[in-house]
């Protein structure tokens, strides 16, 4: 899979959420109205990285600037940018981030889940994840051991058995 193509599918669907919300087919207005609404001024400068990764117009300076950074410290600014994100969302109205299929997804995407996951000590996040409950060393199995020792005080595990022919019908 691409790396945090988990967190891809749900940024998508909350640019969709925009377009509806500001009533335009252009993802790129929503998502401009929306900054310019609610984000913090101060954080402006993360902006860029969240065009970067939902593939959204941006000048060439910014792309430029962006293209010459080292990984690491894209990487930070990418996680920072993603975090307020999540933070800006849950300070206006409790939040239901939901992951579907966490069994297939990528480190990358764990790594940038555990970097937001603090959030929900302080806001009203639920994060809600699905997987099939095959062991293995996957990294969705590892993020499932992490989620039992880090926040346990967060934690509610429900398990569900396989679906009857008859129940799924």
């Amino acid at each position: 899979s691409w790396p945090y193509a988990t967190w891809r599918g749900l940024l998508n669907t909350w640019l969709r959420i925009l377009q509806d919300l500001y009533n335009t087919e252009d993802v790129s207005i929503a998502f401009n109205q929306y900054i310019e609404e609610k984000w913090n001024p101060e954080q402006m400068g993360l902006v860029s990285y969240l065009r970067d990764f939902l593939n959204l117009p941006m000048d060439e300076q910014q792309s430029t600037l962006l293209a010459n950074q080292d990984a690491s410290t894209y990487q930070q600014y990418f996680y920072a940018a993603v975090k307020e994100l999540v933070r800006l969302n849950a300070s206006e109205r409790p939040l239901i981030l939901v992951f579907s299929n966490i069994h297939w997804s990528d480190e990358p995407s764990f790594d940038l889940l555990k970097f937001c996951l603090p959030l929900s000590d302080s806001l009203p996040v639920m994060w809600l994840f699905t997987m099939r409950p095959v062991r293995s060393n996957a990294p969705g199995w590892n993020f499932r051991h992490y989620l039992g020792t880090e926040y346990p005080h967060r934690l509610v595990w429900i398990e569900m058995r396989p679906m009857t022919i008859d129940e799924a019908n």
